[in-house]
């Protein structure tokens, strides 16, 4: 919130000031107004030992996190590695699972959403289809279905399901990219593939979708073709004149040249989850980038373990089913943040002689 209020009162934003300034406006407002809460518990009676008020980022809290990272890195719990992350564009930083709203969408509508250029209105619930045209085949098309068109800068490929006996003579051949003319493989995929939903093909953008970041594993196919800027417009992989747009407006941009090439097959009602930042309202953007892991596969299953052969004991037995719920289907917890403000990750590059 203090980005806002510089911004409303500067016209600048915490880039254009530089993190030493911007953390000096933070202490400036903590100064000014960090007493208030505490103010206020007292007003209303709060019977509280104020002698043990502690600040998060005060010297014993910060040696605590440096030891509980070091610790976790010794027991080689920590890891970095660069897989897809929830990014928020308006706050321009990763989040964790946990901070993101999951708003199920049973039916086409329209939506207000809270972004970097404003707020924008888009259409949720809806399938948007258009046609691939086979390498060498005119007349030959491979349909496909998205939520995002405006991803499909970001397509590497098309998927299509070995089995499926309508697409057997694709198999080893390659489609056409509609802006840029490049040929894409269409690569065989069971995992990513249900024959029974929509067209049977689907399309495949490894850095701004999870299931696509995986089939790509799978397929060989490069891992870090990103198309968008940290605050959501597209970036210069992009093909002029979409580049520079915010992903809203590109995705109409998209669906009208689409319109022009002939290659727009329409809309569907598609029932779909949409996911937003429950700090900033925006929606979450998957992003490819190299973050700090901890695991926690292999800590749900021992947790779960210990409970259901009566080595731990929970009060009430009811809990015994949220405790199976929330670590029964763990991932791993990204650390990583891209704010400027709080604890960061004690973890250095050391480079002698350039190397």
């Amino acid at each position: 919130k203090l980005g806002y209020k510089i911004w409303r009162e500067q016209k600048k934003s915490r880039h254009d000031i530089g993190r030493e300034n911007f953390e000096t406006e933070i202490w400036k407002w903590c100064n000014d107004h960090g007493d208030t809460i505490k103010q206020q518990l007292k007003q209303m009676g709060s019977s509280l030992d104020w002698s043990k008020e502690y600040f998060t980022l005060d010297k014993p809290r910060s040696d605590a996190v440096v030891e509980a990272f070091v610790r976790l890195w010794d027991e080689g719990l920590i890891t970095r590695k660069t897989r897809i992350v929830n990014w928020c564009p308006r706050l321009a930083t990763v989040i964790s699972d946990l901070e993101v709203d999951s708003i199920d969408i049973t039916e086409p509508k329209s939506v207000t959403i809270n972004t970097t250029a404003g707020e924008k209105v888009i259409e949720a619930g809806v399938l948007y289809n258009f046609a691939y045209i086979v390498e060498g085949e005119e007349n030959q098309e491979l349909v496909v279905s998205t939520t995002r068109p405006e991803t499909i800068f970001g397509d590497l490929a098309v998927a299509i399901h070995p089995d499926d006996e309508r697409y057997k003579k694709f198999h080893s051949r390659f489609v056409i990219h509609p802006f840029t003319q490049k040929k894409i493989p269409i690569v065989l995929d069971s995992k990513l593939v249900d024959m029974s939903l929509g067209s049977g093909v689907v399309k495949v953008t490894p850095s701004h979708d999870l299931n696509d970041f995986e089939c790509a594993q799978r397929n060989s196919l490069p891992l870090d073709f990103c198309i968008f800027n940290d605050d959501g417009t597209l970036n210069n992989n992009v093909p002029q004149p979409f580049s520079g747009l915010d992903r809203f407006d590109a995705r109409k941009k998209v669906i009208e040249s689409l319109k022009e090439k002939g290659l727009w097959r329409g809309i569907k009602p598609h029932q779909t989850v949409l996911r937003v930042c429950s700090r900033s309202g925006d929606v979450i953007e998957p992003m490819v980038r190299p973050q700090w892991f901890v695991k926690c596969v292999d800590l749900g299953k021992r947790s779960l373990d210990l409970v259901n052969n009566g080595e731990i004991e929970l009060y009430p037995q009811q809990s015994k089913a949220e405790w199976n719920r929330w670590l029964s289907d763990l991932d791993d917890w990204c650390i990583s943040r891209q704010l400027w403000w709080g604890h960061r990750i004690p973890a250095y590059r050391v480079i002698f002689n350039s190397e």
